[in-house]
């Protein structure tokens, strides 16, 4: 398993870093190519939980709320509110025309849900991008949170004795969190310390004391990101989202830190971005 984790990252951790520098219009490409395969994923889990969300409506807004964020970001409009409109009432005009009505609420409240919690939570991505120094923004939101996900593995493998919600995720416990914690911690200071160095192809407008701060959010709210896709999986009784990344599960099971981690960086990040 871990032979796997390492060389799916080996090929994935290049596409990553060529569509970052690159930047728009490839990044956002990226973005909705990723997107809809995590959507793919959610849909597939949740059918085979017994759920009906509608397939094509929650892919569409799904793209549509990374596109929105292209738009946003390069100054062509915000339609914010028109497409969290079009998410809430389409689908509900679309079950209107279902023969069978038992579960149409559940149907409506899944195809919405993950159409917010995929799309819009990584259109923040596309946003963060494209802020001064975007690039700096994106690195150091994705290689902290890896930092912590890999620091927690292997914390817990070594020292994991007391489980955290064994409910959800039987393999987590408190010192393989506490473990990230400290790994997302470091990697923002020394991210924050060697990006300004590099400055100024690289650079961040942080202190060690703001990145230290920034660190332990990202150290936090990874996890909690990783615990929240582990509680939609466990309601439908999935162990990974798909089989499509070896070692790693589906897109999904690989962004599900990332969703809560770029979200909580980009919302900092404009506190200190003017």
């Amino acid at each position: 398993m871990l032979r796997q984790r390492v060389l799916s990252a080996v090929i994935l951790l290049p596409v990553f870093l060529v569509t970052a520098i690159a930047g728009d219009p490839w990044y956002s490409l990226a973005a909705a190519a990723v997107v809809a395969l995590a959507y793919g994923e959610f849909h597939g889990m949740m059918v085979q939980g017994g759920h009906t969300p509608l397939r094509i409506a929650g892919l569409f807004f799904t793209i549509l709320f990374v596109v929105n964020g292209y738009l946003l970001a390069h100054g062509m409009g915000d339609y914010t509110a028109p497409v969290l409109a079009g998410a809430a009432l389409v689908p509900l005009v679309l079950l209107i025309g279902r023969p069978v009505q038992r579960g149409a609420a559940e149907a409506w409240a899944l195809t919405l849900g993950g159409s917010l919690y995929i799309g819009w939570l990584f259109s923040l991505f596309v946003l963060l991008r494209n802020l001064p120094q975007g690039l700096s923004w994106v690195l150091f939101t994705v290689l902290s949170t890896f930092a912590c996900d890999t620091a927690a593995y292997f914390t817990g493998r070594a020292f994991g004795r007391h489980k955290m919600v064994p409910h959800l995720s039987p393999g987590k416990t408190w010192e393989g969190a506490a473990g990230g914690f400290v790994g997302g911690v470091a990697a923002a200071a020394v991210l924050s310390v060697v990006f300004n160095a590099l400055a100024p192809f690289l650079g961040l407008p942080l202190g060690i004391a703001q990145a230290l701060l920034l660190g332990g959010i990202i150290g936090t709210t990874a996890q909690l990101g990783d615990l929240a896709e582990s509680l939609l999986k466990r309601s439908v009784q999935a162990k990974d989202a798909s089989g499509l990344i070896p070692g790693h599960g589906g897109v999904l099971d690989r962004l599900d830190s990332l969703l809560f981690t770029g979200a909580a960086v980009y919302f900092c990040s404009r506190l200190l971005v003017p």
